[in-house]
């Protein structure tokens, strides 16, 4: 029984079929892309608005220490109550510069940061004088500049700087973490939604490969009823003249033997094979007609053998067979 036609390519409408899942696979993890990049976003203005409510905080805890150990060395005299003076002194730099910093970029913030700045250099430089003046002159020297209350209302103004930084960031803080949470949401449904179009997509390719698959079995099994129907010998070459389809009169005409046939073997082998049997004028005679087939151009070529009976009673041209999704096919024969 002579050998079935290889299975063809996918046609247009499958490989769509194919193609339109893919399609919604890629805009989902595009989506799903967007939706990670908004979420890390949301959650880096989230931690930069607690990195500002952080420093912003230190700085009034530093003004503080300072404030208590001021007052307790005014008092007592004893150098080692200015232990939260020097210790709150020494964390101011670094916590005034930290919130600088993160507010750069954001003029509204830049500029409250900059007022509680001054405020807070005014109050520790009345600090700085009062201890300076316990030291030198005496107690009643820095109780005099105490009196004055100007250290007070420095502290009441380094207190409505803070405060209001502080709002401002928790009203941020609020619409951030709405933000984050909502993207995670959404990062959430986007990834339900793209898990299932994947699925789909999977389901939906396999069915058209399937059916392709299934179509050209069809179309090839038609090829080969209609090939070992033909009374003559009939066979069929791909572009790269290698053998795609035959029936079993193309054995006996030219007397291959079955174990040889097979799907790829080329022309230039069959050639050979003739050749070395001794028929040099059939090796010839195919070698011509295959060039002369070759120059014509096409995707495949059919090919007609005639018995000899038949070779005698007529000299005419066999039909060319087409065979599906092959594209135009051109008939020789001997």
């Amino acid at each position: 029984m002579a050998a079935t036609a290889s299975p063809s390519t996918i046609g247009r409408r499958d490989m769509l079929l194919g193609v339109i899942p893919g399609i919604l696979l890629i805009a989902a993890f595009i989506y799903l892309a967007l939706g990670a990049a908004r979420l890390e976003q949301s959650r880096t203005l989230v931690n930069h608005t607690f990195d500002v409510l952080f420093a912003d905080s230190a700085i009034y805890s530093a003004v503080q220490d300072a404030e208590r150990g001021q007052r307790g060395y005014l008092l007592t005299g004893d150098p080692s109550y200015l232990a939260p003076y020097e210790s709150g002194t020494a964390r101011l730099p670094d916590a005034l510069e930290r919130l600088e910093s993160m507010a750069a970029g954001d003029p509204v913030l830049e500029a409250k940061v900059q007022t509680l700045q001054r405020a807070v250099q005014l109050k520790m430089d009345e600090l700085k004088t009062t201890v300076a003046l316990r030291r030198t002159q005496g107690i009643d020297a820095a109780m005099a500049v105490v009196r004055t209350d100007v250290g007070e209302k420095m502290m009441r103004d380094i207190g409505i700087s803070v405060g209001q930084i502080l709002v401002m960031e928790q009203q941020l803080l609020s619409h951030r973490l709405e933000a984050a949470s909502t993207s995670e949401r959404n990062l959430t449904i986007a990834a339900s939604v793209g898990g299932g179009i994947g699925f789909i997509a999977l389901v939906w390719l396999g069915f058209a490969l399937y059916s392709s698959y299934k179509q050209t079995m069809l179309s090839e099994g038609r090829l080969q009823s209609t090939l070992d129907a033909v009374r003559e010998g009939v066979s069929a070459f791909d572009s790269n003249r290698r053998l795609v389809a035959w029936n079993s009169l193309f054995l006996q005409v030219l007397r291959l033997p079955q174990e040889m046939v097979r799907q790829g073997l080329s022309f230039s082998e069959i050639v050979t094979f003739k050749d070395n049997q001794g028929a040099h004028d059939l090796a010839t005679d195919l070698a011509t007609m295959d060039e002369r087939a070759r120059r014509t151009g096409g995707s495949c070529r059919t090919y007609c053998w005639l018995t000899a009976r038949r070779r005698a009673a007529s000299a005419t041209t066999c039909r060319s067979m087409r065979r599906p999704r092959s594209g135009g096919c051109r008939a020789a024969s001997m």
